[in-house]
């Protein structure tokens, strides 16, 4: 009975992983651009200075642990030189594309940790491992 327990335990944990989610390799993002993961609710954005961020697509003004509210990429409310902002629907607040409030309350939208390795693979930690 007890092996049967940790038989389990271990299967779950495998299956978990360690929480983080690859990305692939930073070669396969354009400097500006920015992708969507619906799957796991967070845009990645590759800087025109070539850092990379994880933004949550989450509204900032959601009440704790509620998704009702989620941003979208625009690219047609870009602004000088800009490659587009992100938008909420539900406020009408926008954010630069470091996810920086720009109207609205200036709320700043959430930041995924991204760990790049030595290989070019990236790794982001939306639980905040």
């Amino acid at each position: 009975m007890l092996g049967a327990l940790l038989a389990g335990a271990a299967t779950v944990w495998w299956l978990r992983g360690d929480g983080g989610v690859k990305l692939g390799d930073i070669a396969g993002y354009a400097a500006g651009s920015v992708v969507y993961r619906s799957t796991d609710g967070f845009f990645v954005v590759r800087l025109p200075d070539g850092q990379v961020l994880a933004i949550s697509d989450v509204d900032p003004h959601n009440p704790p642990g509620r998704r009702s509210c989620l941003v979208t990429f625009r690219p047609d409310l870009k602004q000088d030189g800009e490659v587009g902002r992100f938008f909420d629907a539900c406020t009408g607040s926008a954010y630069g594309l470091e996810g920086r409030g720009q109207s609205g309350d200036g709320l700043d939208l959430r930041h995924i940790r991204v760990e790049r390795r030595e290989d070019g693979g990236l790794t982001a930690w939306p639980g905040g491992s």
